[in-house]
């Protein structure tokens, strides 16, 4: 819902004094509702390149560093024809600007740092190396792509100078053919008191490609590989993997899955993140075109981004039941990368043209409370988690029980999530007047999508998109009074006002 189209239906009144309050009005509901999708900052350009662009962005946030914590470094490659290196930029300010710091190259082959980098903040001692030090590992390529190796690098200066640290693993020329056994797309996480770097791989004959890992106590030696996703079928190609320890303690890895129809993207779950089911496709997300990147959101949300859509896909059952699309505030690319911000909100990185540009957003709501002109009571899930359970009203308190997560859609549409219930507003099927509203697991159903009609008088109305009903307190007034749905009339009884939480 955007200003004009609320003011369309509300300059009505001729009185500059009331225009001015209505535009001043329209202008701050549009920004709450928006938020969602709306960035702080961004799009943004932090670097511009030659052809070929700059891609692959990904950038990490200190929590492990001291007085340092909270400060930003971001990477990508850019396959300049010399020599290429990783350029490594700062920010002091939660991604809004940034500067160049410093440069990750190739000390080993001199080939350059081509492909593919992984910025990762260490958040314990591994061998030598203290928690808080910075790793970056990369694909480093020759001029002529006869060779590929995942090398690792580290800073103790923030980010200013690196130094190797090993050669993770060896591979054959660059060209995914599945006939020179190449190796691609590392990604770093620590878990069990390990340095784990996973990444495609093609050496092995009995697989076009598979998913794998490697282990290291130190960083400089490490264990065998191990498989994660090899298929049977010999011609698929799983690749591309990002994991993300979710809110319930268990990890999820997303994939994409060469070559089939949309390159779509699958992911597994898993309670070790060293042993995942390498025979199982896994499960089915979306036909996304491949780049798939996943990471969890301080409020457990679950985030994907592909690269065939511009939204973001998100969930909110740790990665069980349905993903719902988020509009994001920059474009996709070939593997936009993501990154949970300390302040709850969620910076993208993407390639465009020849800018690697950057931008944040707000993946998980606005928290809100929606309180009714007749009563003054607010929209109460009565602390219910279960499905079906009807919504009533209640005295305007300091509970979650009345507040609602606003959650915009491509659409045009809202979902409201209850904060206590983690239910969304529904209306369970109903389509008779008076029938009551409830809450129900989050699902793609028209029923738990909704639009707000701003009226003259600055108050708003709840309208189904399935019924086309308005959630109505049906002339009752008392606390715990169940809301129920009615046609869109005049009546006070289908006016809110939404008071924001955060």
């Amino acid at each position: 819902m955007r200003g004009g189209k609320f003011m369309n239906k509300i300059v009505k009144n001729s009185s500059k004094k009331l225009l001015l309050f209505l535009l001043m009005f329209a202008m701050t509901i549009s920004c709450l509702i928006v938020t969602p999708i709306a960035s702080a900052y961004g799009p943004s350009t932090m670097y511009t390149g030659t052809n070929p662009a700059p891609g692959y962005g990904r950038a990490a946030q200190l929590h492990y560093s001291g007085a340092n914590n909270g400060k930003m470094y971001a990477i990508f490659d850019h396959n300049v024809a010399t020599t290429p290196t990783f350029k490594v930029f700062e920010s002091t300010n939660n991604g809004s600007s940034w500067t160049q710091v410093g440069q990750v190259s190739d000390t080993q082959n001199g080939w350059g740092m081509r492909y593919q980098p992984h910025i990762y903040e260490l958040p314990q001692a591994i061998g030598t190396m203290p928690a808080g030090t910075l790793l970056v590992a990369g694909n480093s390529i020759p001029g002529d792509y006869t060779a590929t190796r995942i090398e690792l690098y580290k800073s103790n200066d923030l980010g200013r100078t690196w130094t190797f640290v090993s050669h993770i693993a060896v591979g054959g020329d660059a060209n995914p053919d599945s006939l020179h056994d190449p190796i691609w797309e590392p990604f770093l996480m620590v878990a069990n008191n390990k340095l784990i770097c996973y990444y495609s791989d093609e050496r092995d004959p009995t697989y076009a490609q598979k998913l794998v890992h490697q282990t290291s106590t130190n960083g400089t030696t490490w264990g065998s590989v191990v498989n994660d996703v090899a298929l049977s079928t010999q011609w698929y190609r799983p690749g591309m993997a990002t994991i993300a320890r979710m809110a319930n303690g268990k990890y999820i890895m997303t994939y994409e899955m060469a070559p089939l129809s949309g390159w779509p993207i699958y992911y597994q779950i898993s309670d070790n993140p060293e042993v995942w089911n390498p025979s199982n496709q896994g499960t089915y997300l979306g036909a996304g075109g491949g780049t798939p990147y996943v990471v969890t959101m301080p409020n457990g949300k679950i985030v994907v981004s592909m690269l065939e859509h511009d939204n973001l896909f998100v969930n909110s059952a740790n990665g069980t039941g349905a993903w719902t699309e988020i509009a994001s505030p920059i474009a996709t690319s070939y593997s936009r990368g993501l990154l949970p911000l300390d302040n709850g909100r969620l910076f993208i990185m993407s390639s465009v043209g020849n800018d690697m540009k950057y931008a944040d957003m707000d993946a998980g709501g606005t928290l809100a409370k929606f309180i009714n002109r007749v009563t003054g009571k607010a929209l109460d899930n009565t602390g219910s988690t279960t499905d079906g359970t009807a919504v009533a009203q209640w005295t305007n308190v300091a509970s979650n029980n009345l507040v609602w997560e606003v959650q915009k859609l491509p659409e045009g549409y809202l979902k409201l999530r209850s904060v206590t219930g983690a239910r969304n507003l529904d209306t369970l099927n109903h389509t008779v007047n008076g029938q009551t509203v409830g809450q129900m697991s989050n699902s793609s159903s028209y029923n738990q999508q909704w639009r707000m009609d701003f009226t003259s008088d600055y108050y708003l109305k709840l309208i189904n998109r399935s019924n086309g009903l308005a959630v109505d307190t049906g002339g009752l007034n008392s606390n715990g009074a169940l809301m129920q749905m009615w046609g869109l009339s005049s009546n006070f009884n289908q006016f809110w006002t939404m008071v924001p939480q955060n």
